[in-house]
């Protein structure tokens, strides 16, 4: 098997270099269109844990398909909460103004949003929307717009691209 050859070459190289490979801490996950094709790898004969989802510097990667689904679900949470915030300080009479808003988006949901994007060409249309929605929400808040507001107004007041 390829891949068990690949990981035993690793194993070797990293010996050679005094450096440990802790199994517990080590996942494996099969990115494929077959069903049930997961192979059992072995890092120094343990069995390595086989995961559907897994995050990496901040990437939850779901297997088999790559859907993106996970992660985009969590980046919607973190952005709702913090969309709480943006609404807190936003206030007509008081709050801050639509400059300084816009910043505050950019810092706090914007950010979260495109950490990450350049994995999203494999996302669908659907999971996609979810950000989308999100962004428009923020922005509605950010520039005291109404819900009925055309969405490619709220990117052209904002100057942003969607």
């Amino acid at each position: 098997m390829m891949m068990q050859d690949a990981i035993e070459r690793f194993a070797i190289w990293c010996k050679n270099l005094k450096l440990s490979i802790n199994v517990q801490k080590t996942k494996t996950m099969c990115f494929t269109t077959k069903r049930d094709n997961t192979p059992i790898l072995k890092l120094d004969n343990t069995e390595i844990e086989c995961v559907k989802t897994y995050k990496y510097l901040g990437v939850i990667f779901d297997a088999p398909y790559l859907t993106w689904k996970p992660h985009i679900n969590m980046v919607k949470y973190e952005c709702m909460r913090k969309l709480n915030i943006l609404r807190a300080l936003s206030g007509t009479s008081w709050g801050a103004d639509r400059e300084n808003l816009l910043k505050i988006y950019e810092a706090i949901c914007r950010s979260r949003i495109n950490y990450g994007c350049p994995a999203f060409l494999t996302a669908s249309d659907t999971n996609l929307k979810t950000l989308q929605i999100i962004q428009n929400s923020a922005l509605r808040v950010a520039l005291g717009a109404w819900r009925s507001t055309n969405t490619s107004a709220l990117h052209v007041e904002a100057n942003i691209v969607p």
